[in-house]
């Protein structure tokens, strides 16, 4: 019986291994996006991401614990809590820097056509064609609507939140 308890246990810490990995893996996908991540250690200590580390040193106060960091945040003004649960937190100050609903250079008229193309996951060429110009021209306004929304690839402009300029 204590040979089965033994193996039982390893099979256990082997399968929460593995979902800590991928818990970790999309933490790290949603950092390299933009968004504030926190994650909750066993211990109670905190995993954060890079930007939410720049986030609360700009705040001048780098929680250590759960607890602590879920009452910061909650007194940071412009501060939405996308997600929190016992475990994972995101959060964003988007809603602060773009309180009017406009990025601090707003995206064309047709930089957000292309941007809504490329979050339903069409090529280049493909949105040429849609759009009905050349793909060097499509390249451009991703170029520029990366450099708006402070994005590097596609997967982080899916991710991002432009506004369309009015």
């Amino acid at each position: 019986m204590e040979e089965f308890q033994r193996l039982l246990d390893r099979k256990l810490a082997a399968g929460n291994h593995r979902r800590q990995q991928r818990v970790m893996a999309w933490a790290g996908l949603l950092d390299a996006a933009g968004w504030y991540v926190a994650i909750a250690r066993g211990d109670g200590s905190l995993w954060l991401g890079e930007h939410a580390k720049g986030f609360l040193e700009r705040l001048g106060e780098v929680p250590d614990q759960w607890p602590a960091l879920v009452e910061l945040l909650g007194r940071v003004p412009g501060t939405r809590v996308d997600l929190s649960g016992e475990s994972v937190c995101l959060w964003s100050d988007r809603e602060a820097a773009t309180s009017m609903g406009t990025l601090a250079v707003p995206l064309t008229k047709r930089e957000s056509e292309v941007w809504e193309w490329i979050r339903r996951g069409k090529t280049t060429p493909e949105i040429a064609v849609i759009l009905g110009c050349a793909p060097r021209t499509v390249e451009t306004h991703v170029g520029n609507l990366y450099r708006k929304i402070g994005v590097r690839d596609r997967g982080s402009a899916i991710l991002g939140k432009p506004f369309a300029k009015e």
